[in-house]
């Protein structure tokens, strides 16, 4: 974080990082507030991703796809509305989806995601399947892609050594259930979802993407090097959870 919270947080940056963003949060509000605009104003709080920070061995985000790094804040403030709490699981795809609905436009067809407005005035969650992934160390190592999925309270993480977890009881995934079950029901489940999800019916368009974004993204780390040599099939020698240091 920047001076002085760098000092004042120096034995927990990251305490330090959020003190931060809650300082400049706090000038900002005051800001809306002065100018009479904060109580008729949107406000939507988030982030792209979680950070592990030693757990289970990590500490960045991008390798793994454990709670630390897919669980993110996600606080809305809409003007006129009271406040509440979703208990249930909900993703990034429900915030455009809410938005549309806050500012009554109409939401596009091929949406994957719901709106949160009905769920935030009271009505129930309906319950509903979460893919998730994480192709950095295949794309930049060329090590077995994780992919995954949470219905429920239930995770399943398909790789080379694959896991299963009941969030209700371990939401810190210390303790995998997947020798204790037979997981060709939850393969056959990722793979529809996989499929459902890959379907060109359901992309209605693809962008080009120019030379100089694709730079700034490689060099952010979102894209690999294409000189990485990827294998086609794995095993458990090549699972994150052994190669990574």
């Amino acid at each position: 974080p920047p001076a002085p919270f760098e000092t004042k947080y120096e034995k927990n940056l990251y305490d330090g990082e959020v003190a931060y963003v809650d300082f400049v949060l706090g000038k900002l509000f005051n800001y809306m507030k002065k100018n009479n605009i904060f109580d008729r104003t949107l406000t939507i709080f988030t982030g792209d991703h979680g950070e592990s920070l030693g757990q289970h061995n990590e500490m960045t985000h991008g390798y793994f796809a454990y709670n630390t790094t897919l669980w993110i804040p996600l606080i809305i403030s809409i003007p006129g509305v009271n406040k509440g709490q979703v208990k249930k699981i909900v993703g990034h795809i429900d915030i455009f989806p809410t938005v549309c609905d806050v500012l009554r436009i109409k939401k596009p067809s091929f949406l994957q995601g719901i709106s949160l407005l009905p769920v935030i005035k009271g009505k129930k969650l309906p319950k509903r399947t979460f893919y998730f992934e994480s192709l950095y160390p295949y794309y930049s190592r060329g090590w077995a892609p994780l992919r995954g999925f949470i219905y429920g309270m239930e995770k399943f993480i398909d790789s080379p050594i694959p896991e299963l977890y009941n969030l209700d009881e371990d939401f810190d995934e210390l303790k995998s259930l997947a020798e204790e079950k037979k997981l060709d029901g939850y393969r056959k489940r990722l793979a529809r979802i996989i499929n459902e999800q890959s379907n060109p019916e359901n992309i209605k368009a693809r962008q080009r993407i120019d030379r100089e974004s694709l730079e700034k993204l490689r060099s952010l780390g979102y894209i690999s090097s294409p000189q990485v040599s990827r294998k086609e099939s794995f095993g458990p020698e090549d699972d994150v959870k052994v190669l990574l240091p």
